[in-house]
């Protein structure tokens, strides 16, 4: 069986490596083609810092509402009052979820960019702050969560379609140390849309995931098989409550291309305590390098 290694590392260059047995599904096989591929390119992570929720962040609340506000302030600058809204501490969901509205309007769906006439006629710079609201307004939302980091390529040719044996791996249940096959969509999914209540978002940017690439999270969650039990059945009735919007986008309930959860593709494997592992990682918040074993 196939093992993953992703060493991490941080300013002294030491190294801290993390070791995951891949999982023995048609999704996993075909996802570490994908890393093949992205190994033999080089490994061109996009931002190899996206952490989430470790001790010792940099990622600071005052740090990303600053961020975000000067992403804001780029955006303004070059098309006046386009943003009327600011990040601010302690601020509500419903201001990220008109700040990520921003984005998937101005920025395009996924492969929309060629016909958005905002983002094809902005500068560099006003296109890198819509694409960086994202990815922002997500950094704040995950303030407080779960440890996680996430590696991305968005360079890559292409992503490729899930099949449906695929979809049947998605799941709300998570355990300690999975890595997950990441969401490379440009939009909110079925889970997103109950846990934001988003009333800005554009019908269109439902966006269950129905690709796959070498994008992945590795994510340090901790609950109780009730807590899923509660979950599931609050998404449910979210179904229910919306149950007209959902049929007339083609979705009928249970349908497994709402694509509801995660799919696990490999799981980490040590034996270190749950703590050590969280306190190294802490001090290696750099994604140095990834192989196949």
């Amino acid at each position: 069986m196939s093992t993953v290694t992703i060493t991490l590392s941080n300013q002294d260059d030491s190294e801290y490596r993390l070791t995951f047995e891949m999982f023995d599904t048609n999704i996993a096989k075909k996802w570490l083609l994908e890393l093949q591929e992205f190994i033999e390119a080089g490994q061109p992570f996009d931002d190899r810092k996206r952490f989430y929720n470790f001790p010792n962040s940099e990622f600071t609340e005052e740090f990303v509402v600053d961020y975000l506000n000067q992403l804001v302030d780029t955006i303004n600058a070059y098309s006046p009052d386009l943003v009327k809204r600011r990040a601010s501490i302690g601020m509500d969901q419903d201001t990220l979820n008109y700040l990520h509205h921003i984005f998937e309007v101005y920025h395009g769906l996924y492969d929309q960019q060629s016909t958005n006439q905002f983002f094809m006629n902005a500068p560099a710079s006003v296109r890198t702050a819509l694409t960086d609201l994202n990815i922002w307004v997500h950094r704040y939302e995950s303030l407080n969560g779960m440890p996680r980091f996430v590696g991305t390529w968005y360079g890559k040719p292409c992503r490729k379609p899930l099949s449906p044996e695929d979809l049947s791996e998605f799941s709300l249940v998570e355990q300690w140390g999975d890595l997950k096959i990441n969401y490379c969509e440009v939009g909110k999914t079925f889970y997103d849309l109950y846990h934001d209540e988003d009333e800005h978002i554009d019908i269109q940017a439902f966006k269950p995931l129905h690709f796959y690439s070498v994008d992945f999270t590795v994510r340090f969650t901790e609950e109780s098989e009730e807590y899923y039990e509660t979950l599931t059945e609050n998404i449910w009735r979210y179904y229910d409550k919306n149950e007209s919007m959902f049929k007339e986008l083609g979705y009928s309930k249970y349908d497994p291309n709402l694509s509801l959860g995660w799919i696990t593709v490999g799981r980490l494997v040590t034996a270190e305590c749950k703590e050590a592992v969280i306190t190294k990682i802490a001090d290696h918040q750099y994604i140095k390098a990834i192989r196949i074993d």
